[in-house]
């Protein structure tokens, strides 16, 4: 994998206004990720992913015009089944509103025709044949941590959290924050993991969602990621004076956590 998570996890961001939220920052731009949720055909993933591989020439080039910051291709590894609402989902990154307005301009890139050559503008028009849109979400990076080799990170545990009722954004980033990040840079520290981000789903918003936060593992491989360690050792590391069952017991009053999605990516440009 190239240069996927730089900007994800290097940026340590502090909170701005949403609707579950109540931080400002005032240094850097805010990080968003406008993640696309694909449903690949039956037996045409090969064909998808050729077809990804054609799109990314155009992600390219809106890269280098300034336009967005980073494409990725992530393959959905758990769960797994024909019953899954997707298989795939493409992610690109975007730093501040302004940059994160061109998403939702719906033009394509001038002099994109010039891009690509007749018999790849060819595959790029089978992009409906091959899969369906599901849906599209904005997630906001709020805080995060990585290794030195963060590039080595394939694996994606995204983990998607629902907030309890009368709590908010704020409550759930002060628990991750204070209890959970700690406990994360140790492991990033003894390269049990290669980083550690937290995110809220900005758009769309509203009482119907299903879920309103989430966080992100970042793993080398799924050696890794399965690979067994001392959890409680660590935590009495990060924090000696403090008590495990009352970490949890403070998390679990706040959000719960609704799935743990394995994402594998498969291609990226750009998160330089």
């Amino acid at each position: 994998m190239r240069n996927l998570f730089t900007l994800l996890l290097l940026a340590i961001l502090s909170w701005s206004f949403h609707p579950n939220q109540a931080f400002t920052q005032d240094e850097e731009p805010n990080t968003y990720l406008v993640v696309d949720y694909m449903k690949v055909k039956p037996g045409m993933g090969q064909e998808y992913l050729e077809m990804e591989a054609v799109w990314k020439k155009l992600h390219t080039a809106r890269i280098d015009a300034g336009k967005t910051n980073g494409w990725a291709v992530l393959e959905i590894l758990m769960p797994y089944g024909v019953n899954n609402e997707y298989n795939f989902v493409t992610v690109q990154l975007y730093k501040g509103e302004k940059q994160l307005s061109n998403y939702f301009d719906g033009t394509m890139m001038e002099g994109a025709d010039k891009i690509l050559s007749k018999e790849e503008w060819a595959v790029v028009e089978r992009t409906l044949e091959l899969r369906d849109m599901v849906k599209t979400e904005v997630w906001q990076m709020r805080s995060g941590a990585s290794a030195d080799d963060w590039k080595e990170g394939t694996i994606q545990i995204f983990n998607f959290f629902a907030l309890k009722e009368g709590k908010i954004g704020w409550d759930h980033g002060k628990v991750e924050n204070e209890i959970w990040l700690p406990i994360h840079k140790l492991r990033i520290e003894d390269d049990l993991m290669e980083g550690w981000g937290l995110y809220s789903l900005d758009l769309p918003y509203g009482a119907s969602l299903p879920y309103d936060d989430a966080t992100i593992d970042f793993y080398s491989s799924m050696e890794q990621y399965l690979a067994p360690y001392d959890w409680e050792a660590y935590t009495k590391k990060a924090h000696p004076e403090g008590d495990m069952d009352e970490m949890w017991k403070k998390t679990q009053e706040i959000v719960s956590l609704e799935l743990a999605e394995i994402r594998r990516v498969v291609d990226s440009v750009g998160f330089e």
